[in-house]
């Protein structure tokens, strides 16, 4: 199964994006593997473009060709938050993660919870909210059917806006889970060969736990050049800034 992963890391076709000739050029530099230029072109056609998860995804590739493992996962699991159920992010990523120092506790199997996050994870946020707004438009239109028309439509009319307002629900309340996910939880990516976490913003406290390049964080809060952070087994210290890159 590595091998695998590792075949489609090295071999991976890059991915569209919309027609810049940034990006075009810096696809043309990846292919004669003059990966640190194609990446200088890649970062310049995300500054212009904005968030994509087509050039995120080569910027990953660059940095693992480049050897920079906490950069490729850092852009890898920026794609994958943009394009959560892109199949060739999500192999990426996971064949990254076996490249980490560190041993990360495996998630336990749930069927049911497994299917639960394929659902919440089935559209991105903004698919989820351009849904919502057209769904929206419906509830008007069955209102007047049901306060002005009688008999068989007026019942039809009732279980479809029944049926608009429980999609609506489900879309808000997992586009919710989303944003409030993005904005009050914030990750990262440790890009430092190692770093020290200790019990204070200061470097001088007790030292808590050491952990390595390419190790997701969650991001508790920040103080001045020190943030909060905690491991995936939620022991938790003080790191600084500089060393994470955040998700």
């Amino acid at each position: 199964m590595k091998s695998i992963l590792l075949f489609l890391i090295l071999t991976v076709t890059l991915f569209a994006s919309p027609a810049d000739s940034l990006f075009v050029a810096a696809n043309a530099l990846y292919e004669k593997e003059q990966y640190d230029s194609a990446a200088t072109l890649y970062s310049e056609s995300l500054r212009n473009h904005g968030e994509s998860s087509a050039i995120l995804f080569n910027l990953g590739n660059c940095s693992f060709r480049l050897g920079q493992i906490g950069e490729a996962i850092l852009y890898t699991e920026r794609a994958a938050r943009l394009a959560p159920n892109d199949k060739d992010i999500r192999a990426n990523l996971e064949f990254l993660r076996t490249q980490i120092t560190d041993e990360l506790p495996k998630k336990e199997s749930n069927p049911i919870a497994d299917g639960i996050v394929a659902l919440h994870n089935l559209l991105t946020l903004k698919q989820q909210l351009v849904a919502i707004f057209l769904l929206s438009l419906l509830v008007p239109l069955f209102t007047w059917f049901i306060v002005f028309r009688r008999g068989t439509v007026r019942i039809w009319a009732i279980y479809g806006a029944g049926t608009v307002l429980l999609a609506v629900a489900v879309l808000g309340t997992s586009a919710g889970i989303k944003i409030k996910g993005i904005e009050s939880v914030p990750m990262a990516i440790i890009l430092d060969d190692q770093i020290e976490a200790y019990s204070e913003p200061t470097g001088a406290g007790e030292l808590i736990f050491t952990a390595h390049e390419g190790t997701k964080l969650t991001v508790l809060s920040s103080q001045g050049t020190w943030s909060q952070v905690a491991l995936p087994n939620g022991v938790s210290g003080f790191v600084r800034e500089k060393s994470l890159g955040r998700i």
